[in-house]
């Protein structure tokens, strides 16, 4: 797993320079990971559900209705990298304006 801690802040700022499929790709990977771990360790089950989420928003292209702001807003980084990129349309950009 990239984060132990279960921090997904940690987790996106990681993968912020991958590519759109290896981000995609290691974001189901660490579900899978958080997943698998035992439901007692804390914040595992949060964290699961935080990085489904995100690969949703990926694959969609549409904010997840149960996303807080302040997660949501950790989101951006990667959308902006990705856009730089190419693999990703900039119209993504303007879900984050209010």
């Amino acid at each position: 797993m990239i984060s132990n801690t279960y921090d997904l802040k940690e987790f996106l700022e990681a993968i912020v320079d991958g590519n759109y499929q290896d981000i995609l790709e290691i974001a189901e990977q660490e579900h899978s990971d958080a997943e698998s771990r035992p439901y007692s360790l804390k914040g595992n089950i949060r964290y699961a559900q935080m990085l489904n989420n995100f690969i949703f928003f990926l694959q969609h292209g549409m904010r997840p209705e149960v996303v807080s702001d302040q997660e949501f807003a950790l989101y951006l980084p990667i959308c902006e990298a990705l856009v730089k990129k190419k693999q990703l349309s900039q119209s993504v950009l303007a879900l984050f304006k209010k």
